[in-house]
């Protein structure tokens, strides 16, 4: 019975930390520095690595996915492409969970940082992907625009992905002294 009850603590737990980061996503997203509508310097992704790291690819998923449907809701409230939008959030937990899998679990300088440029990449160029395909379907599409807007858009996304690289041990280092993701595993 005890373990009934261990087991129920620890599903609660996660689900409240998978809220609690999905939060704080959202709280990241709103503080966005936008340069117009293509181009933008976020700290928002930090959230779904750090649980894509610590709880696997799914719990990334549903944070970047709670996050980022809250802040599509705040932002441009519910319309049909609410839900596309949502999907490089996934993607980033999901790539970030993947690859911290593959290598093996790896929380050294090298795969960590070839982890967040890749799923950084990925996500840029996704994102990249539906606003061409949404300028298309609205009528607004310019091939300039896309071809000047996704060169810009990898150099921020590498910039990004550097400063992420720098503040994300500190974190680590301070959740796993807390040992409350620990306690998960």
């Amino acid at each position: 019975m005890s373990k009934i009850i261990s087991k129920n603590k620890k599903i609660l737990l996660k689900i409240c930390i998978i809220s609690i980061f999905s939060a704080l996503y959202f709280l990241l997203n709103m503080l966005t520095v936008k340069f117009g509508n293509y181009l933008q310097i976020s700290l928002n992704a930090l959230p779904i690595i750090l649980i894509s790291i610590f709880l696997g690819p799914v719990s990334g998923m549903a944070v970047g996915f709670i996050g980022e449907f809250l802040s599509q809701i705040l932002e441009y409230g519910l319309s049909i492409s609410t839900l596309w939008w949502t999907t490089p959030a996934v993607l980033r937990g999901l790539s970030v969970g993947l690859l911290f899998i593959l290598f093996k679990r790896s929380q050294k300088i090298v795969p960590l940082s070839i982890n967040i440029i890749t799923s950084s990449l990925l996500v840029t160029i996704l994102n990249t992907f539906l606003l061409i395909m949404e300028s298309k379907i609205l009528g607004y599409y310019a091939i300039t625009l896309s071809t000047t807007f996704f060169v810009t858009r990898l150099t921020s996304s590498i910039a990004t992905a550097v400063v992420m690289i720098v503040i994300i041990y500190p974190v680590i280092n301070a959740l796993k002294k807390q040992n409350l993701i620990n306690i998960l595993k």
